[in-house]
């Protein structure tokens, strides 16, 4: 973590990593703002208690495309605003059951810019199934019901609508 939004800032701490092949849960944090790429993070803490890692729990700014999460909505707008036009749907699949966050842009409030990827989709008999390479749906979208819980479900609001 640094102390200013750029990658030559001071270090005032750091986060340890969660890859895809670690069985570790991730590491839960609150965004406080975005500005270039950047996110201003703070209150992270480690939600493996069986085998906890130290995490710097004050404020401080991370890259925006370091951070993961998964997203509870199929629906990702052309602005931070549900009357927006609808630049991905995927009806009532999860953005990150049917594809990947290939980057994380910006936060605003509830709402996430993202570069998404649309890997997967459901066939007749509503089984996911993987979408050629070619053939995939890569679109830059805001989308809110972004989930801070791995082992549970989000709380759900109708994140698809205004509220």
């Amino acid at each position: 973590m640094r102390a200013d939004p750029r990658a030559d800032a001071q270090v005032i701490g750091t986060l340890p990593h969660t890859g895809p092949d670690d069985d570790r849960l991730s590491i839960h944090l609150s965004i406080t703002a975005s500005n270039g790429g950047w996110l201003k993070i703070q209150d992270a803490s480690d939600d493996d208690a069986d085998r906890a890692r130290p995490v710097y729990s004050g404020q401080g700014w991370i890259e925006a495309d370091a951070v993961r999460f998964g997203i509870q909505s199929g629906r990702g707008f052309a602005a931070p605003d549900t009357r927006s036009d609808r630049v991905v749907d995927l009806d009532d699949n999860w953005a990150t059951e049917m594809g990947r966050i290939e980057k994380v842009l910006d936060c605003r409030q509830d709402w996430a810019l993202i570069d998404f990827v649309q890997e997967r989709r459901r066939d007749d008999d509503d089984r996911l199934i993987d979408i050629p390479v070619q053939d995939r749906l890569q679109r830059r979208a805001w989308f809110r019901g972004v989930c801070d819980a791995q082992e549970t479900t989000c709380d759900m609001r109708s994140v698809d609508l205004e509220p």
